[in-house]
């Protein structure tokens, strides 16, 4: 602790839960996993070491007067995730699951999440852009599993499940929270030939520009939180 004045927070990411560890639907190639209850190099983990690693989180914050929230920053889900045997239920029990495990000790009273991973999605890197319509399908399935652990307002709810983002209070701090996904020379599925991306899907940025002024003219902190990185 720097000072007496000092705050911490938690900030974990990229779990990349394989809810399949030590079976032949595993992530990885690798046999006799079994014996090796909290993963190993090479593969991507069981939930255990989540469920572990919040263990240890909760002890280490507690060694400094304790945290006051903690911040997932996406990728629940393990790697190659279309594999799995029902992607679509499967990525959202795993994002379940996972909140869960990082819920489950008294590390923290506030959680925030909603920052969604290239793995977070039936396929890598794969979201439809729906604008036009009030809702995302497979937003709305995530912020359903997000909501079952952890409240989420109404108008949270509206956001989230629009296109991805929204904005919460935390301690002082305003957190932002956005899409990445759809920003990625990777982002699934491509135009159609001839065809380009809107230049600005579901808003976002124009949505971000507002909240950014309405800040700056209220002498409120921001935290921007993504997943992949700009650039």
């Amino acid at each position: 602790r720097v000072s007496d004045a000092s705050k911490f927070f938690l900030w974990l990411t990229d779990a990349h839960v394989d809810l399949y560890y030590g079976t032949k639907e595993q992530q990885c190639r690798q046999g006799h996993v079994s014996k090796h209850a909290f993963g190993i190099v090479g593969c991507d983990p069981p939930l255990k070491l989540v469920q572990s690693t919040v263990q240890a989180a909760a002890a280490a914050a507690s060694s400094v007067g304790g945290a006051e929230f903690m911040i997932f920053t996406g990728d629940f889900t393990r790697h190659h995730q279309d594999r799995m045997p029902d992607p679509y239920s499967n990525v959202t029990t795993t994002i379940e699951k996972t909140l869960h495990a990082l819920t489950m000790q008294d590390a923290v009273s506030t959680i925030s999440v909603g920052t969604l991973g290239n793995d977070d999605s039936p396929k890598d890197y794969e979201l439809d852009i729906t604008s036009n319509r009030s809702q995302n399908p497979w937003l709305r399935d995530v912020a359903g599993a997000f909501s079952r652990e952890v409240p989420f307002s109404s108008s949270i709810f509206d956001e989230y499940t629009f296109g991805g983002f929204y904005e919460q209070s935390l301690n002082g701090l305003t957190i932002v929270t956005i899409n990445t996904i759809i920003y990625s020379v990777k982002h699934i599925p491509q135009p159609p030939p001839g065809g380009t991306l809107p230049t600005d899907p579901f808003g976002q940025l124009k949505w971000l520009r507002s909240r950014l002024r309405h800040a700056s003219a209220t002498g409120q902190t921001v935290w921007i939180v993504g997943h992949i990185p700009p650039g």
